[in-house]
């Protein structure tokens, strides 16, 4: 899948932000089980890319990757997460429970942490609902 600026000749080569966006539309085809733009020939669904379309997001599904996969597929090549940024949502927190970057991971994070916070804040909620259920449990016994 190619960006819109390899599409229109703007950038001849891939660059991040261009993996970035063919990773988005490969997450939104596992995501969906839908080849973005399957109804079109890929000239067409070139064209619908640099015309602004992008695939429709399935809001109803409570995964937290379509809000990743919707800021890979920006239009704006600036706003999208780089290949960093996506390693660490896709690995999650390592295995020692922290969230600390290594320094050669240390980008910028800004543009991309309201949707690692959601995932951070899901993560909580999850082991809170655990941490209960485990209490129920012990409370029975």
């Amino acid at each position: 899948w190619m960006a819109p600026e390899l599409i229109n000749g703007a950038q001849q080569e891939p660059t991040e932000e261009t993996l970035s966006f063919a990773i988005g539309m490969i997450t939104y085809y596992m995501l969906s089980y839908r080849i973005p733009f399957q109804d079109l020939r890929g000239a067409d669904a070139g064209m619908r890319i640099l015309e602004g379309y992008r695939p429709n997001v399935n809001i109803a599904d409570e995964s937290q990757y379509w809000d990743v996969m919707a800021a890979c597929i920006d239009g704006e090549k600036e706003k999208r997460p780089t290949l960093v940024q996506l390693k660490r949502v896709f690995q999650g927190p390592n295995p020692e429970g922290t969230n600390e970057q290594t320094n050669d991971e240390s980008a910028d994070v800004e543009t991309f942490s309201s949707t690692i916070e959601k995932i951070a804040r899901k993560e909580e909620e999850a082991a809170e609902g655990e941490k209960e259920e485990e209490k129920k449990k012990d409370s029975v016994e």
